[in-house]
């Protein structure tokens, strides 16, 4: 390595905020009463109109941050899924498919994969020296991080303390009851 690697290597790069918390107050109010006045139809833009304040007062290396996102974007976006949801709860109720709760399965299954896409969004709606961020990631990999190894390690706990359990065998008395379900919700916090 020549001493000019070591040096870039070694460089930190520190994050600097230039906001002070009266603007920033006046502007969540403002957000709140327009929220309030619009019924909640202002909340995209108040969203972004925060976020905005944040970004242009975040400084890396001297230059500050921008935030390219526009209300009306998310306003269409937050209105699809919530037609989706409607239109699928509707078509469930209709057909009594597993009681109702299929939409809200089928948004838990999905909550994984959407906020990888909000993720990508913000972070292609933020620009530093005039460049884009970017954020990648395999749907696989998503899905598997907060929806499968949450479930298997949730089987894996309710395996051992059942297997805790059936070691300790049946309590003779109302507190041997007491203390074997106090050991068992014991281990259950610690897992």
């Amino acid at each position: 390595m020549t001493s000019s690697e070591v040096g870039t290597a070694n460089s930190q790069h520190v994050f600097v905020f230039h906001g002070k918390a009266w603007p920033f107050f006046l502007i969540c109010l403002g957000n709140l009463l327009l929220t309030i006045i619009t019924l909640g139809i202002y909340l995209p833009w108040a969203y972004v109109k925060s976020r905005r304040y944040i970004y242009k007062n975040m400084e890396l290396n001297g230059v500050h941050f921008d935030y390219h996102a526009t209300g009306g974007a998310f306003l269409v976006s937050w209105l699809l899924v919530g037609l989706i949801f409607i239109v699928l709860t509707l078509v469930c109720e209709s057909i009594n498919l597993l009681f109702g709760f299929l939409p809200i399965l089928l948004l838990w299954a999905l909550m994984p994969l959407m906020m990888a896409k909000g993720l990508r969004y913000q972070a292609m709606m933020t620009r530093l020296n005039d460049v884009r961020f970017g954020f990648k990631c395999s749907v696989g990999k998503v899905m598997w991080t907060m929806l499968g190894l949450p479930l298997l390690l949730g089987i894996a706990v309710i395996f051992f303390l059942f297997g805790v359990n059936r070691t300790m065998g049946i309590p003779e008395s109302t507190n041997g009851g007491l203390i074997q379900l106090a050991v068992l919700g014991v281990l259950g916090c610690y897992l």
